[in-house]
């Protein structure tokens, strides 16, 4: 049975586990009789090489495609995986990182929208997942299984605008990726959930957030005209059913989930403060205030679920710079904050360890570059520029092991 509460805020940073100690930055090195042009503190990532391999989706390309490459961090090697074609959207890649899934769109001779699975490998083959004819069903945000052996994502059949179709619906459904394959849908498609357009009223639904291991499912509701977000909607995936309808106060925009599901942030509209959901419990685990009123957006989870880092700027008419700022979620210390003198900051990824955090430096004016920066995230030695500058028009980026 369906209950509705509303999310209270809580205290400003609430603790949540013992700490841990603070990433170590290498300082005050033994002098070496060798020549080095720049101070440690400059280098602070000189005993610490960037391992892994960043993903890239981009429309880096004469052909109006997009083309998905890999690139070493350390190097900035470039190796091209495949192209995804000309209309793909909604990159996410698999807690981890064997798989990437997106959707892709096919105009001709109908408009129909598919789910992609693919490895990031060079010439990996794209496996169909599910799609359908625009007009009937269109995905509404999907999500990982924290092994990356299925997706669950929400679907809208029919129009459910104020006079909906009569069989509208919204539906979550449970796809098995090993199934796809170049030419056929999942042979293992499981509808966990449904409600009928006129049992949920004029709204919109998407998925936001799937832990698996709890068999919890976070559904986000707004206005169907795009509005913010106003309500979660909890749905156990084991039992198949509606347990609770939380209100959000002051509403929220920006929903960001962990690659497991455990944890969903999101950004309150009302006076920019960050919320920090477990869908395990539904409880409300951390607020981060904003008594600065800082502009906040681009939330961005490390793989392990325990930092959170997010791009901030000054009030409108402030002369701040933009800078990117790092929360240790298991400690009760405050955000730590990276900037670079005359430069926008915009977290990308985390490292798959979560020691390293890969930036954007865009212009003053909030004009993203190509140029990238590295951050010891819980460190206070100063973003280190990689030396290599990223594709242009990305829409997709991944650090993966």
């Amino acid at each position: 049975m369906t209950t509705d509460r509303r999310i209270e805020p809580s205290s400003p940073i609430l603790p949540l586990f013992a700490a841990l100690a603070l990433y170590a930055v290498a300082c005050n090195p033994a002098p070496d009789p060798a020549p080095d042009p720049a101070p440690d503190s400059d280098r602070p990532l000189a005993t610490a090489p960037l391992t892994g391999r960043l993903i890239v989706a981009s429309g880096d390309d004469p052909a109006p495609r997009g083309v998905i490459d890999a690139f070493d961090p350390q190097t900035g090697e470039r190796t091209r995986l495949w192209d995804t074609g000309p209309e793909t959207s909604a990159w996410t890649m698999a807690p981890d990182g064997r798989l990437v899934a997106y959707l892709a769109a096919v105009r001709e001779p109908t408009e129909i929208e598919r789910l992609i699975v693919r490895a990031p490998s060079p010439g990996a083959e794209a496996r169909l997942i599910s799609g359908a004819d625009a007009s009937v069903a269109r995905f509404s945000g999907f999500a990982w299984s924290a092994d990356g052996e299925t997706i669950a994502s929400v679907r809208q059949i029919g129009f459910p605008g104020t006079r909906p179709d009569p069989d509208a619906r919204w539906a979550l459904t449970v796809f098995a990726v090993g199934d796809g394959d170049a030419n056929a849908f999942s042979a293992n498609e499981r509808t966990v959930w449904s409600a009928t357009a006129a049992d949920i009223g004029p709204v919109a639904l998407s998925l936001a957030a799937w832990d698996s291991f709890a068999g919890r499912a976070v559904v986000l509701e707004a206005g169907l005209d795009g509005g913010p977000v106003v309500a979660l909607r909890m749905i156990d995936t084991l039992q198949g059913e509606e347990i609770q309808r939380q209100s959000i106060d002051g509403a929220g925009e920006g929903f960001r989930s962990s690659p497991d599901g455990s944890r969903l942030a999101w950004i309150r509209m009302d006076d920019g403060a960050i919320v920090v959901f477990a869908p395990a419990d539904s409880t409300l685990e951390t607020e981060i205030p904003n008594a600065a009123d800082m502009r906040r957006d681009g939330l961005i989870w490390s793989n392990d679920a325990r930092r959170l880092a997010w791009r901030e700027d000054g009030p409108p008419g402030a002369a701040a710079e933009t800078r990117a700022l790092v929360a240790d979620l298991e400690t009760t210390d405050p955000p730590i904050e990276h900037t670079v003198s005359g430069r926008a900051l915009r977290p990308l990824a985390f490292s798959p360890d979560g020691n390293h955090l890969l930036v954007g430096a865009g212009m003053p004016d909030g004009i993203e570059t190509s140029d990238l920066h590295i951050i010891n995230p819980l460190g206070s030695a100063p973003p280190f520029p990689t030396g290599w500058p990223a594709p242009e028009a990305r829409w997709g980026l991944s650090w993966i092991p």
